[in-house]
């Protein structure tokens, strides 16, 4: 890129443009100015491990001083703790994301453990109910043992959907 901005990320160091004089106004409004004028620029890679990400691009309105070489370097200095700051922050990302990779067979493994044996058991539970009522062909004094059998099965399920619940909620944290 011919721009300021291309040609300080491209070069790895900072630049700066003055306008000309006369071109301050006929310029492209880089800081915002209606009237198209321009003042000095300063533009400074964010140059990391990683490459350049961006620059940082100043500008200053028409008439206004043009920058110095402190300026640069102190611009230059925010520049790279810009791009050690945002290294930082995809670092932690990616931290964050082999955490969760790696607890997900913990994770499966509880349910397994856990989850899964909890609704198998209800399952035979369930299914003595089904063998008694079966063999009860409507006697009334089964009746109460059933809906307290079906209430414990009820309460189980309850409580497995928690821990599925708790699972899930793991794995989206």
């Amino acid at each position: 890129s011919s721009s300021l901005a291309g040609r300080a990320m491209r070069e790895r160091r900072g630049g700066v443009t003055a306008p000309a004089p006369g071109e301050a106004e006929a310029g492209s409004g880089v800081d915002g100015d209606q009237d198209g004028s321009e003042g000095a620029a300063m533009a400074c890679p964010l140059v990391g491990d990683a490459g350049v990400r961006g620059a940082v691009v100043v500008t200053r309105r028409p008439g206004r001083a043009a920058f110095s070489a402190a300026d640069v370097e102190m611009a230059e200095q925010l520049a790279t703790h810009a791009a050690v700051a945002l290294e930082l922050a995809d670092r932690r990302a990616d931290e964050e994301r082999v955490a969760i990779l790696e607890d997900r067979p913990r994770i499966a493994r509880d349910l397994h453990d856990h989850v899964i044996q909890r609704i198998f058991a209800i399952g035979l539970t369930l299914d003595s109910v089904a063998e008694r009522s079966d063999g009860a062909h409507g006697a009334a004094s089964d009746a109460p043992a059933v809906r307290e059998i079906l209430g414990r099965a009820v309460e189980d399920l309850d409580e497995t959907i928690r821990q599925i619940r708790a699972s899930i909620f793991e794995l989206q944290e």
